[in-house]
């Protein structure tokens, strides 16, 4: 006959570390997808903000911009453009640190003023200037004076922060939805 005890004791376990793996699974799937999102958000804001900004010429700011979405817990939105940062930051005397004197390529300055049709005049001749002479003018200028900050790449970052919790959230619950389908119970 068996005595009566004066505890109970239950064990609780996970019938598997397979249940645990799959949790964690979805869940950085969700984060992952989230992040997704906010990388594709924060490079389409900061091309509105280019657009804005009128930083927009050839296209070559955006068109050397992307992302990079291959890992799943990093994402990277990029610019290649060798003047995206002084867009961004700006450049001599105007720019957030002094020190960053520049002296801006030749060619893509002549290219400009070619493609605006921009020619000074020379204030002692009163003659029209060269393309060349133009565009070598302009590249002094930049140099002695500077350019003033245009940021359009971290308020575009800022605006993606924000929405950053919001898109990973709506995409672990989306996936924890169609787990539960999966497995046979009412998704809520």
């Amino acid at each position: 006959m068996r005595m009566p005890q004066d505890s109970i004791k239950v064990d609780f376990k996970v019938k598997s570390e397979e249940a645990i793996d799959k949790a964690v699974k979805l869940f950085t799937q969700g984060v992952s997808k989230g992040l997704d999102e906010t990388a594709i958000f924060i490079l389409a804001r900061s091309h509105d903000f280019i657009e804005e900004k009128d930083i927009y010429d050839t296209g070559a700011l955006t068109i050397h911009s992307g992302v990079d979405l291959a890992k799943p817990l990093t994402k990277y939105v990029y610019y290649e453009e060798v003047y995206a940062p002084f867009q961004e930051f700006g450049t001599g005397p105007s720019a957030e640190d002094p020190q960053d004197m520049y002296w801006p390529k030749f060619q893509p300055i002549l290219d400009w003023v070619i493609r605006k049709h921009i020619i000074f005049t020379d204030h002692k001749t009163g003659k029209p200037m060269t393309a060349e002479q133009t565009a070598r003018l302009i590249v002094f200028h930049i140099h002695a004076h500077g350019l003033a900050p245009r940021p359009y790449f971290r308020p575009a970052i800022n605006e993606g922060e924000a929405k950053k919790e919001e898109y990973c959230k709506k995409a672990i619950d989306k996936l924890m939805k169609e787990a539960k389908l999966l497995a046979g119970k009412p998704a809520k």
